[in-house]
């Protein structure tokens, strides 16, 4: 639970107290993957912003976000297909459109919540308190160029993302393929969320 805290207090980031494994920033498409749940719990991140010199839940912010690689989409297809007892030919079609929508642009699924509500505001874009980029590990950005909110029931995106808690507002945020964040030669992968209200920086690095 988001707890209160002293306005007049600067802001800190206090990032997860452990590390996340890593993983395969390969652009290959996998023939096989993981348990769906595994390989969402391995491609997410959580960053939380506290007040500083505070209690354990003074949250100001937290945000879970999934990185849509090649092999969690692919995972994704398997649970899709497989909650919906899909033949093979519709397999084939969920998966074709989960490519042509990472060739269109690099995607990150995200789960928010704030302390104050009007924080919340990732759906106003541009007009956003928030700034939301993409780092590659030369240090090049990418910022998102539509964050739209995720309108299916919160049941729905729970059985997707089970890290959905009630206070969370869910979204998804879309970034052009300015920069290569899958490849052999990539290293790793920052997610970055930043505003006057503090700063989250969420790494993959490459297994």
């Amino acid at each position: 639970m988001i707890r209160a805290f002293c306005p007049l207090v600067a802001l800190l980031l206090i990032m997860c107290s452990h590390t996340p494994s890593p993983v395969s920033l390969s652009s290959e498409w996998p023939d096989r993957v993981g348990d769906y749940e595994d390989v969402t719990r391995a491609w997410t991140r959580e960053g939380i912003i506290r007040a500083p010199m505070s209690q354990q839940g003074d949250q100001l912010l937290q945000v879970h976000a999934t990185l849509k690689s090649p092999e969690w989409r692919t995972a994704y297809v398997s649970h899709l297909a497989k909650r919906g007892k899909y033949p093979d030919n519709k397999r084939q079609e969920l998966l074709a459109e989960q490519k042509k929508q990472h060739e269109e642009a690099y995607e990150v699924h995200l789960l928010v919540a704030t302390y104050h509500p009007r924080d919340n505001d990732l759906r106003k874009g541009k007009r956003s308190i928030w700034r939301i980029v993409l780092v590659d590990d030369s240090g090049s950005e990418v910022e998102a160029s539509q964050i739209k909110s995720d309108r299916r029931s919160p049941q729905e995106i729970r059985s997707e993302f089970p890290h959905m808690h009630d206070f969370h507002e869910a979204y998804i945020a879309r970034f052009p393929r300015d920069i290569d964040l899958f490849g052999d030669d990539v290293k790793l992968v920052k997610f970055k969320m930043s505003s006057s209200r503090g700063v989250v920086e969420l790494l993959w690095r490459r297994r």
